[in-house]
C-alpha cells in the first residue's frame, strides 16, 4: 500500500512539472487527453468507424480510422464540401501516423471492428480473421 501511495505522489508530483514547462505543456496535455478519451471505460471511443481511403496516392488504400464527422477548422477553405478526419496509423506503431482532412465522399466505411483494423495495422497485415481462425482450428484438431 505504500509502495502504491509513494508512487502516485511521484507521478502527480511528475506531472506538475511537465505542466509548467510551456512547449512540454502544450504537448503532454494533448496526449494525456487523447490518452484519456482513447482509453476511458466509456462506450464511445475515439475511432468512430473503420474506413478505407485512397492514401498515400491514387489507386493505394490505406485502413484509418473516422475521428471527427465534422471538421470545422477547414470550413472557410473547403466550404461546398463536408469534410470528415480520418487518422491513418502508421505499421507497427499506431499511435504514429497520419491526420488526414478528407471529403465525405472519398470514405469507404469498412466491415471491420476496431479491434480487428488495430490487429491487421500493427502486424503489418499479416494477422487478419481468417488467419486466427485457421490458427485455432489448427490448435483443436
Amino acid at each position: 500500500m505504500t509502495k502504491v501511495v509513494f508512487f502516485s505522489k511521484i507521478i502527480k508530483k511528475t506531472t506538475n512539472i511537465l505542466e509548467r514547462i510551456p512547449i512540454i505543456k502544450t504537448v503532454y496535455s494533448a496526449i494525456k487527453q487523447i490518452t484519456e478519451i482513447a482509453y476511458s471505460d466509456s462506450e464511445e471511443s475515439v475511432y468512430k468507424k473503420v474506413v478505407a481511403v485512397e492514401f498515400p496516392r491514387k489507386g493505394l488504400y490505406a485502413i484509418g480510422f473516422l475521428t471527427a464527422d465534422k471538421n470545422t477548422a477547414l470550413k472557410d477553405f473547403l466550404a461546398d464540401k463536408e469534410i470528415v478526419n480520418v487518422f491513418v496509423p502508421t505499421a507497427p506503431n499506431p499511435t504514429s501516423g497520419f491526420l488526414l482532412c478528407i471529403p465525405k465522399e472519398d470514405i469507404h466505411p469498412l466491415n471491420m471492428s476496431v479491434e480487428w483494423a488495430f490487429k491487421l495495422i500493427v502486424s503489418g497485415g499479416y494477422l487478419t480473421e481468417e488467419l486466427v481462425k485457421e490458427k485455432k482450428e489448427n490448435v483443436n484438431e
